[in-house]
């Protein structure tokens, strides 16, 4: 009887040892400057386990993203992804908890895509611009969180549909787009937190179409944002906005503005 539980102990310890090492995480060094991709990093490994991907100098390619758990993070001197072309977003996210930081990401019909699923991704200190033809970030269905990032120079910056959700923390910039900041479709939401301490959070300046554009049931709540030099401030067609604790200003028509029967809640900006 003894050897039979010893064995079964045995048994035991050696499955949860598997189960550990199945959970370990691989981390690769991507140097673009050598001639070395991501895309390749990300078919090495375990596609079970985690995965973090270093990434140093500027790699042109379509980063396409499908196994889940996977982080690229830019390392000294910096890191950068850039699509090649318009054909394609530069980088493609079609899975769950797949973090993006400290990167410089360009070109591209579209510069980020979340597509695909109710995938959870995230984005912090990353500086997304100049897609060729598209939006800095796009979400669909999904969830995206933003935090200390810059989305500038694209047709709108921030771009939400299919019920996809956006959060935005620290201080997030979203400037100089030829569209709208962000722009929201077909019951999408999007939620703006203030900074520390009550200050200003997201800033949303300078596009030239409105800052934040609601359409088809989407909803946006707005904490301590910053809204400025905007067409409009905040403009909603048949949805809802909550707007609290903000600054908006120096926008060319409207301040904030719904119709269609939309819901506009202001407090204290």
């Amino acid at each position: 009887m003894r050897r039979i539980l010893s064995a079964g102990v045995a048994a035991l310890i050696a499955a949860a040892t598997l189960g550990s090492a199945s959970a370990q995480t691989i981390t690769y060094t991507v140097d673009c400057s050598k001639g070395q991709t991501i895309s390749s990093a990300i078919e090495r490994g375990d596609a079970q386990q985690p995965l973090v991907v270093n990434v140093r100098g500027t790699c042109n390619e379509y980063v396409h993203i499908t196994r889940n758990d996977v982080t690229l993070i830019g390392v000294s001197p910096g890191g950068a992804v850039h699509g090649p072309a318009n054909a394609q977003p530069a980088i493609h996210i079609q899975a769950d908890r797949v973090t993006l930081q400290d990167l410089d990401v360009s070109g591209g019909g579209t510069a980020v895509v979340v597509v695909g699923g109710p995938f959870l991704a995230s984005m912090t200190k990353v500086v997304v611009h100049h897609p060729d033809s598209g939006a800095a970030v796009v979400v669909r269905q999904g969830e995206l969180g933003l935090n200390d990032c810059t989305l500038m120079n694209a047709v709108n910056g921030l771009q939400l549909g299919r019920g996809a959700t956006a959060r935005l923390t620290g201080v997030t910039e979203i400037r100089d787009n030829a569209g709208s900041g962000i722009y929201l479709s077909d019951n999408a939401t999007v939620v703006l937190s203030a900074g520390p301490g009550g200050t200003p959070g997201t800033k949303i300046l300078n596009n030239s179409q409105h800052g934040i554009q609601l359409e088809n049931g989407s909803h946006a709540t707005v904490n301590g944002a910053e809204i400025a030099g905007n067409l409009t401030g905040v403009r909603a067609s048949a949805s809802t906005v909550n707007v609290a604790g903000g600054v908006i200003k120096n926008n060319q028509e409207d301040g904030v503005f719904g119709y269609l029967g939309s819901t506009l809640l202001l407090q204290g900006n």
